[in-house]
């Protein structure tokens, strides 16, 4: 039986991936994706969702709601340098040889329900028998926990990808980014008592989608679409991380459903910082090898990851879709 699961996201470029992995994955059942401002605003995120369904053309077209289009305390920040003023590397200008845009924008629109409403009417719909997978800022997901503290207790587990331990962030010295752009709905989420896994830059930055990789494949059908949405961002990577490549974040979070044994984990209570100006966003949590004399965990931390096998299962169903 498909795992039935709502994606919650901010639609940048590894968004999109996480979208492709997640839809071509029989062992899945997307049941709706919702957007959130984040690395881009929501307008662009939920533009972004129905453009890559359109790209991938399946047989169960999930719906799509936008969310929140700002955090919940503090201003908007957004990673348009990473992935594009439009969050897709650029797609939404790129034409075919005869002009039309390759990428046009959806017919499909999205749903009218706010995005909060929406997961939380799959979540009573299937008496909590859902998977909420969060590869954005938390605001969607922090707004149901206000609304419906109960629902969102008894969903099946909340996947994370946000947050990076004892090593710098990428936003700033100490954070990353999703959890940065919304450190108070991080709070809530962490704070919410459901089962949470999380998958933070310690994992996420063991695996790189080489450009080779992804060329190999980039010639038609949905390995076009990644050669397309992935260029900006592998661009960015190779100029100022001197990378062959990019971090795909996002889709390790639904690889961990396909295959839990990719992956390796650890318990810890993690709380987050929201009240610090230099520190907004850290993620703290005792993974010291000693006895510990912290709180109950409140996570499951990924912390190791096979990097051949997750890039094995992306290119069979992704890269050769």
């Amino acid at each position: 039986m498909p795992r039935p699961i709502v994606l919650d996201t901010d639609t940048g470029v590894d968004d999109a991936l996480a979208i492709c992995l997640a839809m071509r994955s029989p062992e899945i059942d997307v049941a709706c994706i919702t957007a959130v401002s984040g690395n881009i605003d929501v307008d662009y995120a939920t533009a972004n969702i129905l453009r890559t369904l359109d790209a991938l053309e399946p047989d169960r077209r999930p719906p799509v709601a936008k969310g929140a289009d700002r955090p919940l305390v503090r201003e908007a920040v957004y990673a348009d340098e990473v992935h594009g003023g439009d969050g897709l590397g650029g797609a939404h200008a790129l034409t075919d040889d005869d002009g039309r845009p390759t990428y046009p924008p959806s017919d499909t629109p999205p749903v009218q329900d706010a995005a909060a409403d929406v997961i939380l009417r799959e979540i009573r719909e299937r008496d909590g028998d859902i998977t909420l997978v969060a590869v954005g800022p938390l605001t969607n997901i922090a707004r149901c926990v206000q609304a419906d503290p109960e629902a969102i207790r008894g969903v099946r587990e909340i996947a994370i990808m946000g947050g990076v331990f004892d090593r710098p962030g990428n936003v700033s010295i100490c954070a990353e980014f999703n959890i940065y752009a919304d450190p108070h709905a991080a709070a809530i989420v962490l704070g919410c008592g459901a089962p949470i896994t999380l998958f933070p830059l310690n994992v996420t930055e063991q695996v790189t989608l080489t450009r080779d990789a992804v060329n190999r494949h980039g010639s038609d059908g949905l390995g076009r679409f990644v050669r397309d949405v992935t260029g900006h961002t592998m661009e960015f990577a190779a100029q100022y991380e001197d990378a062959q490549g990019m971090y795909v974040h996002d889709a390790l979070t639904i690889a961990y459903l396909v295959d839990e044994t990719l992956f390796g984990f650890r318990e810890a209570r993690v709380t987050i910082e929201t009240a610090g100006d230099i520190s907004a966003g850290l993620t703290v949590a005792d993974l010291r090898d000693r006895p510990r004399f912290t709180d109950t965990p409140n996570a499951r931390i990924a912390l190791s990851v096979d990097a051949p096998r997750f890039l094995a299962l992306f290119e069979d169903r992704v890269l050769r879709g």
